[in-house]
């Protein structure tokens, strides 16, 4: 079983809970297939810090039990949501509620990458 709070997202087994990643709060969570395996990952919009607060995306392979991170600290905030049914990442100047690019995201060769991230 998996749970989603603002704080973070877990996974229950038999085994007890694990903490699959927090934030800042959790903002968003959506599962989708990014790696090609036929299994979703946890994809998150978080916000993280104390004093400087950045907003990013996290993405977690529940199956091969790995976390990915798309930020770049008070430069750009990252924000995921879904566009004709298909999950966007969207990309603002640090602070700014303003869209400078948006992209798709892929895990390939064990590497997060954005697509098609155009101005």
């Amino acid at each position: 079983m998996f749970s989603w709070t603002a704080e973070k997202v877990t996974a229950t087994d038999e085994v007890g809970e694990k903490e699959l990643f927090w934030g800042m709060p959790v903002w968003s969570v959506y599962l989708v297939d990014l790696s090609g395996d036929g299994l979703p990952e946890f994809c998150a919009t978080i916000s993280f810090g104390s004093g400087i607060v950045d907003t990013r995306v996290v993405v977690f392979d529940y199956a091969a039990d790995k976390q990915y991170v798309l930020s770049d600290r008070a430069h750009y905030d990252y924000f995921l949501s879904i566009e004709d049914e298909r999950l966007v990442v969207t990309q603002t100047k640090y602070l700014s509620s303003e869209p400078r690019a948006k992209g798709s995201l892929t895990i390939i060769n064990d590497e997060l990458i954005v697509n098609g991230m155009v101005n």
